[in-house]
This record gives structure tokens, sequence and C-alpha cells, in this order.
């Protein structure tokens, strides 16, 4: 069992934790009282102005770069390995 975005495993009898962008946004069921991520048409029509959805892409740190060129000749299983962890944290963490 992993605990997700607490970092407290042992005190609480985890084997580890990991960190989960979970900020979506939610919806109250009429049917139920159970919570549910809203859909994009949801989403829209809930929208100020214009009704459509959109997303932004960015380069973060040169990001595309180094995707581009590889880590070069100082390439090896640990850097990539390392590479693929720092990005996952990056972008997992809240």
């Amino acid at each position: 069992m992993f605990l997700m975005n607490d970092t407290d495993f042992l005190d609480k009898g985890a084997d580890g934790f990991k960190f989960l962008a979970i900020s979506v946004p939610r919806e109250k069921q009429e049917s139920s009282q159970r919570e549910e991520i809203m859909s994009f048409e949801v989403l829209c029509e809930q929208a100020e102005g214009d009704k459509k959805l959109s997303f932004a892409r960015a380069d973060v740190d040169n990001l595309g770069l180094i995707f581009r060129k590889g880590l070069g000749d100082e390439y090896s299983i640990s850097r990539v390995a390392t590479l693929s962890r720092s990005l996952d944290l990056f972008f997992s963490v809240i």
C-alpha cells in the first residue's frame, strides 16, 4: 500500500508514498451524494464568455532540447532513470 501526497508512510504502516496531481474540478451527482470529476462538457457549460476548452503547452527549462538532443556523451541507464524520476516528481507534485 502506498500513500498519496503524504510522506509519513512509516508511521502509517504503508510501503511508500507517491506524489500525484489530483486537483481536478468535481461536481456532486444529483442521483447520489458522491462527487465525480466534471466532464469537459460541464466545464465548457460553466465557462464565462466563449464556451470552449483549451490547453497550453510550455517548455520547462529547455526540456524539449533535452529530448531532442538526448543526454549526449553522458547517456547511461542511471542518468535516464534519474531524468525520468525527476520529471515524474516535477509534474506530479501539486
